[in-house]
């Protein structure tokens, strides 16, 4: 059988599939699903080694699809009665009941960057892979200084102890954060740990932010640059997405959400002004030279 597909279906099935028993193959597309934020390496309980867990089940569904269109499951694929694939297709469900818990990835700057249980493995982990995911029900671990949540992939694992002295850590959000995801960091906030939002200066991150924003208080801020002008809206941004987004957004209930965050407030006028979004991955020069 073909060993990409083999080791997507454990991995879809929730089988415990070891860092070291992949084939030249699937190694390098379990490289790529990492780079793209689908799987993480993690120690799994009772377990000693390293492991592949899906760390986006959604993510994973539109890759193995669009891998395989037919399923990973179709007949086509292979030589296989019925009864087996329907067989498989019932582990595969009752797999994914298992992986509700959700995960939360995370970057550890310096050592001192989070407190509570674990440390060691916290450390250890994230020392060998670059990134520390941690099940929401081990989150006894908390965040502690200065951390940034980032809303993209790209950006997640550009920022990192090499280029950034301002922040002690980062967790990834991957779009609208999570309630769990706020859960940890309003924990985190409690601790006294200081947040800061770095996403797009787009009207979908105004929206993420102020519902973190509700519950943290003013634990948290949005990043902005340095040079928040029309001029640079007008440079970099998009129209396209602007008007994507301005349908599905009211600005004018946002504008009175901002109320006393004057950079916020500023960051909604010239949106309104300039009918311009900026993506992140515009902003990463911006970002990298404030730190």
């Amino acid at each position: 059988m073909d060993p990409i597909l083999t080791f997507l279906r454990k991995i879809d099935s929730n089988e415990k599939v070891g860092v070291n028993g992949l084939g030249k193959s699937a190694t390098s597309v379990a490289n790529e699903m990492i780079s793209r934020g689908i799987l993480v390496k993690r120690i799994p309980e009772n377990s000693r080694s390293f492991k592949y867990c899906i760390s986006n089940r959604q993510l994973f569904d539109d890759y193995s699809k669009k891998r395989y269109p037919l399923g990973l499951y179709a007949e086509e694929l292979e030589e296989k009665t019925r009864e087996a694939s329907a067989k498989s297709r019932r582990s595969s469900k009752k797999g994914r009941s298992k992986i509700g818990e959700e995960i939360l990835l995370l970057k550890i700057f310096k050592k001192d960057a989070m407190q509570g249980k674990s440390l060691d493995v916290a450390h250890l982990q994230y020392q060998h892979f670059g990134i520390f995911a941690m099940k929401f029900s081990d989150s006894r671990l908390l965040a502690k200084g200065s951390w940034l949540t980032v809303e993209n992939h790209e950006t997640f694992h550009l920022i990192d102890e090499k280029n950034t002295s301002t922040y002690d850590g980062s967790i990834l959000l991957s779009g609208q954060p999570t309630t769990k995801q706020i859960n940890w960091l309003s924990r985190s906030s409690e601790n006294g740990a200081k947040l800061t939002h770095f996403g797009d200066l787009d009207i979908s991150a105004i929206s993420h932010y102020l519902c973190m924003k509700k519950i943290l208080g003013e634990s948290i801020q949005f990043w902005l640059p340095r040079d928040l002008t029309s001029n640079l809206f007008r440079s970099r941004g998009s129209k396209i997405l602007f008007n994507k987004q301005a349908s599905k957004h009211s600005l004018s209930k946002m504008k009175e959400q901002s109320q006393g965050d004057n950079g916020l407030a500023k960051l909604i006028e010239i949106l309104e002004n300039t009918g311009c979004v900026i993506e992140q991955e515009m902003l990463h020069d911006d970002f990298l030279n404030s730190c």
